[in-house]
């Protein structure tokens, strides 16, 4: 207990002291009063802190509330403590009936001083009113004694926080510490400080924060004042160095651009990156900072062959490219891994392209058709690269040449427009739609012919009670049988505003990216984009804000009900390396043709003779009433044969003789032969490559024969009829029927003959009628028929020698 008192009393005498009767003093004790001037709301100059003297003021005051003084000799200020820690130093006059007690403690807190008044005379104690509440602060916080706890492992995306313990240099907890925290990196988001003292914790306090970023993080933390008083100058609490870790690896975010499409070239060696990224697109192992337990690499997995991945490479723990090689253009299902783990992130899908097209594989379709004179002509080629796939690249370095001879600038050519995908029979196109209440069977619009105006599926539109999802679409899918779309056409029903769709595929029904858009109209509406590979899933998303209930600046009126009225669907694939160029020659006569790439003429033409072109017959046009047909002798002289045959030759409006056939020509031209028994006899006809056709039938029979030519609707001038005269007797067809035979026996014999007979016209029959030579024809995968040296003469051009294209017409 410290003791304060003036003058100073000994102790022993202050035993002897009773309360029972007041000093005999002028001072009134009701009206005595002892302030504390070293409260909160004074700054630190003036305020009690431990470790510095602190003072009270005593205010002696008499009956009427006058100041009054101490009698030396006779009165005194007694002041005491019940804590040690707090020593009562000194008295001294402040002021007029003032008196300033000073203490000292090395401990903050709330300490109870009793100041009491003592008499010598009366040796009486009297307390001047109760205990007087002194409050100590602690000291400006203390480096030595600061301590500052980081947390335990941080991974982005949660929220974390610091612990800092803040004591003076006598270990005095500061509870109403104010503290500032600052960092010099973007991206950390500070919360506000959290006193812990409420949680048994005095002095210490949690600075919670949160961030999405793996970066380091330089959090400097200053104390600006306690209690609400501030200090002189900040204090500067040790500098810690936050290195949050990433989350959890997320699938999708591996990807470079999950939103981008995955190509490559057939040939050339492709990368794709991968990276170990958390749901925020940290890197994870990127540094020792942020290193993990799982190092394990990506890999890829396809089950088509034909594509080669090489095993992943890396520079560091986070990122890795992965090598592939590719011959076949096609699009592959690729699923990636992490070890021997599958990710949920697929399938993925990668588009391999082919090469502009090869002088090497590319070539001319045979037989190069005939045209007319002063008519558009068309040459047919089809285009691939050097591993053999059809290809609609172009390389402006080396561009496709086809030169007809005579043709001072190679034909532009022109690729082939898509054509209709009619689907599989066993696989329909699935339908879904998440536009509220559909009427009809989606199914049926897929491919609808019909084509009216009565819709064939309607869907509820846009109401306050159920507004639309955002966004509405309407999904097909090929199953197991991705296609590769180019184009679609709609057919609808709209009366209102026009409605804008956007064009999506997917390999998975999650991820979606966007190949073209649409514009919903009354009638059809079409609409077309590149070649982007074959994909299990499309849709069309509607894009239009009205729809949704969003504010729309478009002048039309907005649709009510029923906005949605599906006639018909249509889906196009792509015909990749067909291609078309077309000329037109005034003149009829045969002509040349070749192809180039670049300066390299196409391996089909450099390996034939001479000059290395193909055959192109520009034909004079057809006239049917100029043409004529021709028997081998006049119609009257005709003897009963085997094999009978007629020339019918092709003129055109001139009179001149047609400079070559063609098939389309040999489909048209019809011989129709009557025999003597009234029976239509099958005729053989044959082309033979100068405009003339030569028609062969059985003409053993005598009798009258009708006949009657056409082309297509039209007759040919001929001869209605002609007769076949029996031929000169031979012995080996007589037969002796004997002589008295009975009428039985003669008729036997008689049927006898007429079964050898038609044992031996069935003979004659077979060996007349001759297989057709096939036609030289060119498919996109098949290889070219050779024109080389070797199979000259087999019939690839339409003035080949010996070429017999058969028909048979009855």
């Amino acid at each position: 207990m410290s003791v304060a008192m003036v003058p100073v009393v000994p102790r022993a005498k202050l035993g002897s002291l009773t309360s029972e009767r007041p000093p005999s003093s002028p001072i009134d004790i009701a009206q005595c009063t002892v302030c504390f001037l070293g409260g909160q709301a004074r700054h630190f100059g003036v305020a009690a802190v431990a470790g510095r003297e602190g003072y009270f003021v005593v205010q002696l005051r008499d009956a009427g509330g006058s100041p009054a003084t101490l009698t030396p000799g006779e009165t005194a200020i007694y002041a005491t403590c019940a804590d040690p820690a707090v020593q009562i130093l000194r008295q001294v006059p402040y002021d007029v009936g003032a008196y300033k007690v000073t203490y000292c403690t090395e401990t903050a807190g709330d300490f109870q001083v009793q100041v009491m008044l003592a008499s010598w005379k009366t040796k009486a104690v009297v307390p001047l009113g109760a205990p007087l509440t002194v409050t100590v602060q602690p000291d400006l916080p203390c480096r030595l004694q600061c301590k500052l706890r980081p947390p335990p492992t941080y991974h982005v995306g949660e929220e974390g926080h610091l612990v800092v313990e803040v004591y003076d240099r006598f270990l005095n907890p500061i509870r109403g510490a104010m503290l500032s925290v600052q960092t010099n990196t973007k991206g950390l988001q500070l919360l506000p400080v959290e006193p812990l003292a409420a949680e048994g914790s005095p002095g210490h306090y949690r600075l919670p924060f949160y961030t999405e970023r793996s970066h380091k993080y330089i959090l400097k933390s200053y104390i600006v004042g306690n209690a609400g008083i501030a200090y002189p100058e900040p204090f500067e609490l040790p500098v810690y160095i936050l290195m949050p870790l990433p989350a959890p690896l997320a699938s999708w975010n591996c990807l470079d651009d999950p939103q981008q499409q995955r190509t490559g070239t057939t040939g050339v060696t492709g990368t794709l990156t991968f990276h170990k990224r958390d749901r925020f697109g940290n890197r994870i192992n990127a540094d020792v900072f942020n290193k993990t337990e799982n190092d394990d690499a990506f890999c890829l997995r396809c089950a088509d062959p034909a594509l080669t991945l090489h095993p992943a490479t890396t520079e560091d723990a986070s990122t890795f490219c992965i090598a592939y090689d590719a011959t076949e253009a096609k699009t592959y299902i690729l699923h990636l891994g992490l070890g021997d783990v599958l990710l949920d992130v697929g399938p993925l899908s990668l588009v391999i392209h082919p090469q502009p097209a090869s002088a090497l594989h590319s070539f001319i379709e045979l037989p190069v058709p005939c045209a007319w004179a002063g008519t558009p002509g068309v040459v047919s080629v089809w285009l691939l690269d050097q591993y053999g796939n059809p290809t609609n690249t172009e390389d402006p370095q080396n561009p496709v040449r086809v030169m007809v001879q005579g043709e001072t600038e190679p034909l532009s050519l022109t690729f082939e427009e898509p054509e209709r995908w009619e689907g599989p029979p066993d696989s329909p196109l699935g339908v879904q739609s998440n536009m509220g209440t559909v009427q009809g069977d989606l199914q049926a619009i897929v491919n609808n012919r019909l084509h009216t105006r009565q819709p064939i599926v309607t869907c509820s539109g846009p109401s306050e009670e159920t507004p639309p999802p955002a966004p509405l679409w309407l999904q097909f899918d090929c199953g197991q049988r991705p296609q590769r779309f180019v184009k679609c056409r709609v057919f609808a029903v709209c009366d209102t505003a026009a409605i804008r769709w956007a064009l999506e595929y997917s390999d998975d029904a999650e991820r979606w990216l966007r190949c073209a858009t649409l514009l919903q109209v009354d009638g059809w509406c079409t609409s077309q984009w590149p070649y982007c590979g074959e994909h299990r899933f499309w849709r069309l998303v509607c894009e239009s804000p009205h729809i949704h209930g969003e504010p729309c600046p478009c002048p039309y009126p907005h649709p009510t009900a029923e906005p949605w009225a599906w006639c018909s669907v249509e889906w196009y694939v792509p015909v990749l390396g067909k291609a078309y160029g077309r000329y037109t020659k005034p003149r009829a006569k045969l002509y040349g043709v070749n192809m180039q790439i670049g300066n390299e003429l196409i391996r089909q033409c450099s390996e034939l003779r001479g000059s290395q072109t193909f055959p192109l017959w520009v034909n004079n046009v057809l006239a049917p009433g100029k043409s004529v047909v021709e028997l081998p002798n006049p119609p009257e002289q005709l003897v009963v044969r085997p094999e009978m045959s007629l020339l019918v030759t092709l003129k055109d409006s001139s009179g001149h003789q047609r400079l070559v056939g063609s098939e389309e020509e040999l489909q048209l031209l019809q011989v129709l032969v009557t025999d003597p028994g009234l029976q239509r006899i099958g005729v053989v006809l044959v082309n033979n490559n100068n405009g003339t056709y030569t028609a062969t039938f059985d003409g053993r029979r005598a009798g009258n024969y009708t006949l009657e030519v056409r082309y297509g609707d039209v007759a040919i001038p001929s001869p209605t009829g002609f007769t076949m005269l029996p031929a000169a007797v031979q012995v080996s067809n007589c037969a002796f029927l004997g002589i008295d035979k009975t009428y039985e026996e003669v008729k036997r014999l008689e049927v006898e003959i007429q079964r050898r007979r038609a044992e031996h016209d069935q003979v004659e029959a077979a060996l007349l009628v001759r297989p057709a030579s096939p036609t030289s024809l060119r498919s996109p995968t098949g290889s070219p028929t050779s024109n080389s040296k070797s199979r000259k003469g087999k019939g690839q051009t339409p003035n080949s020698k010996g070429v017999k294209i058969a028909k048979t017409t009855h």
